[in-house]
């Protein structure tokens, strides 16, 4: 399945995003915990 799939949709097609689906309350503790989502929440 996976072959078939990466045949039709090659990787260059592919696109990844980081959604974030809570408010935190507290964004230090985003901070801390995992900068990546951070920063990609402090971007929006």
């Amino acid at each position: 399945v996976q072959d078939k799939y990466e045949r039709k949709h090659p990787q260059t097609e592919w696109r990844y995003e980081l959604r974030i689906r809570y408010l935190p309350q507290n964004l230090n503790n985003v901070y801390e915990k995992d900068k990546v989502t951070f920063y990609y929440y402090y971007d929006q």
